[in-house]
């Protein structure tokens, strides 16, 4: 949805070899929301199974997105 959703799956990284090779995804929904004359990004992260890897994949991520989002904040910052 051009300007306000963006949704894809995403691969386990590679140090999670057994399940990257098992070809299974998460989903990833970014959506964009304008609040105040800015704009808000939200991104959602799902699909992950109940499973002790998948929860070791699942700390990954919720480190990584930030990460992420950290670093997509500062490049928006240089071309404002």
């Amino acid at each position: 949805m051009p300007n306000k959703m963006l949704h894809f799956t995403w691969n386990v990284p590679p140090i999670f070899e057994v399940l990257r090779t098992s070809n299974t995804h998460t989903n990833v929904k970014i959506t964009f929301h304008a609040v105040n004359g800015l704009t808000q990004i939200v991104l959602e992260n799902s699909g992950y199974l109940y499973d002790p890897m998948w929860l070791e994949v699942y700390a990954y991520f919720d480190k990584a997105w930030d990460y992420v989002l950290d670093n997509f904040a500062k490049l928006i910052t240089e071309f404002q």
